[in-house]
């Protein structure tokens, strides 16, 4: 359960530091890995793994040098890297049927770090991987808060479009995932997306012009579809739950008083978030900055804002 909790407080820091690089900036199309290189990138993981186990299948060390002299020489060529061109003479092989590449100990400490070079690359592709889906999250989900209809008079039975094309573009991801990347790497991929999700859930609520009641139930058509979507993919519901989110807009279903009642006792999101969800309720066009706050359907909104600030929230309540 620490391991856990101590994961999910990481990746929730990880989601902070990558929203903070982006600022003001957004994830466009063209700043995604194409779907033909998520599998290139996959297949290279997968070649790589394969080469480091052969070679160091090969490796073994040898202590008899070919000549006297030739401990000295490997003494100074030790302090070479990895990428030096002037390799030292190979001593003589074992006496094995079995085939080996014999070393001496500082030619070893080359050949180990070369072995580590070919590491760090794949923890590159790793790491690209990750990046590329949670930016993809991202992409999606900001053109769903910011373009997406959330002030509707019918309810259309449907999530939002670009939610649609986020649940098939991690299907493409999984599937190259499956295809390539062993299980413990393949979760490594995807671990912590959801909690990423549930933060732009909320934080991006900002970004929504106008919401009404049939709007905030196609906002949770949304978490119910990528709830679903994650599932399948990570297998682990508690990252994948969205209870956080779900609170956040069941907010909408109160009064600003209520809701102001509830901030007195115990806040949970921050100044913004709070903001926003006020703004739906008092029909607020956010998208129109003040001159939004003049035609509120509520006519007490400027005192619930007054009061808000004077509540003092802390920036980050998580």
């Amino acid at each position: 359960e620490d391991d856990v909790a101590g994961s999910r407080r990481l990746c929730r820091q990880e989601t902070r530091v990558e929203l903070n690089f982006l600022t003001t900036e957004t994830v466009n199309r063209d700043d995604l890995v194409p779907s033909k290189n998520l599998h290139a990138l996959g297949n290279l993981f997968h070649s790589l793994i394969w080469f480091m186990r052969q070679l160091m299948s090969l490796r073994t060390i040898v202590e008899d040098p070919l000549s006297p002299t030739l401990d000295s020489v490997l003494e100074q060529e030790s302090a070479f890297t990895a990428t030096t061109p002037h390799f030292p003479l190979l001593p003589p092989a074992p006496r094995s049927d079995e085939l080996k590449i014999p070393l001496t100990r500082p030619m070893a400490l080359r050949f180990d770090a070369l072995m580590r070079t070919y590491e760090q690359l794949a923890e590159y592709i790793l790491a690209t991987l990750r990046i590329d889906t949670r930016c993809r999250t991202i992409h999606f989900l900001d053109l769903a808060m910011r373009r997406g209809n959330y002030r509707v008079e019918r309810d259309a039975g449907d999530p939002d479009p670009h939610i649609m094309d986020l649940n098939l573009d991690l299907g493409v991801c999984d599937d190259c995932a499956n295809e390539t990347l062993p299980p413990k790497e393949r979760k490594f991929v995807f671990e912590g997306l959801g909690t990423l999700m549930e933060h732009l859930l909320i934080s991006n609520a900002r970004h929504i012009r106008f919401a009404n009641a049939v709007g905030i139930k196609k906002i949770m058509r949304n978490m119910l579809a990528m709830q679903q979507n994650m599932k399948t993919i990570t297998n682990v519901s508690q990252d994948a739950d969205f209870e956080r989110a779900k609170v956040y807009y069941g907010l909408f279903a109160l009064t600003p008083r209520e809701m102001l009642a509830t901030i007195k006792r115990r806040p949970q999101f921050t100044l913004e978030e709070y903001k926003a969800m006020l703004n739906f309720q008092c029909g607020v066009d956010q998208a129109a900055g003040e001159k939004g706050t003049l035609n509120a359907t509520d006519r007490n909104y400027h005192t619930y804002v007054t009061e808000l600030h004077a509540l003092a929230i802390e920036e980050s309540t998580e």
